[in-house]
């Protein structure tokens, strides 16, 4: 958790009495900070949709533009990065036909493992 700052703002009744009643005291911060992750993330990724959205994909040639666009996602499960991208890049200007859900799911894969201190690089 980061430094915390006091804020000054208006919930709605019915929530500040659920709020008093569901979570004990000590705790609402905590639980209002988890929420507004929550839905800051959502509102983060509906911006990206509409990103999205706006390209014109004519190709290959667009592909890294749409990814960056998509890495602003930010999944849960494991954080994309450029250097697992341009792997599957890679991977898929060695291995011509190869699709990019392959190589980014073995660019994870070939990650996960080195994290594990195997001695391949991505």
């Amino acid at each position: 958790m980061g430094l915390l700052k006091k804020l000054n703002f208006f919930v709605e009744e019915d929530i500040r009495k659920e709020l008093d009643e569901l979570v004990p005291a000590g705790q609402k911060s905590k639980i209002i900070n988890k929420a507004l992750r929550k839905e800051l993330l959502r509102i983060r990724r509906e911006k990206v949709t509409e990103k999205l959205a706006l390209v014109k994909s004519r190709g290959p040639k667009d592909a890294e533009k749409i990814l960056e666009i998509l890495l602003e996602y930010e999944f849960k499960e494991m954080k994309i990065t450029k250097d697992v991208t341009s792997r599957a890049f890679a991977l898929m200007r060695e291995y011509r036909g190869v699709t990019f859900y392959d190589t980014i799911y073995h660019a994870v894969a070939i990650r996960k493992r080195n994290h594990g201190n195997c001695k391949q690089n991505l």
